[in-house]
C-alpha cells in the first residue's frame, strides 16, 4: 500500500507489536533496511524508510500499515 504525492511524503509506518509474529518477512523485503528484528522485537528507523509499503504488503497478519501522521491540536 503506497500513497501518492504529498500523502506518500507525509506517511509513516504503524507497527502493531501485539500482532507481529517476528517472522522477519518485512525485514527481508525492506529496500533500505529501515526495519530490523532485534531480540524478536521489530524496530523501525523512520529516517531510513522510503514509505514504499513493501513491508505492509508481505506481513502475514497485517501488523504493519502506512498511515498519515496524526495532526496536532492547535
Amino acid at each position: 500500500m503506497t500513497g501518492t504525492g504529498a500523502e506518500a511524503a507525509n506517511a509513516y509506518l504503524r507497527i502493531d507489536g501485539g500482532l507481529c509474529l517476528s517472522c522477519a518477512a518485512c525485514v527481508a523485503v525492506c529496500p533500505t533496511e529501515a526495519l530490523l528484528l532485534e531480540r524478536l522485537v521489530l524496530r523501525y528507523d523512520p529516517a531510513a524508510c522510503v514509505r514504499c509499503g513493501e513491508c505492509a504488503a508481505v506481513c502475514p497478519v497485517a501488523a504493519i500499515r502506512i498511515a498519515a501522521p496524526d495532526r496536532e491540536s492547535p
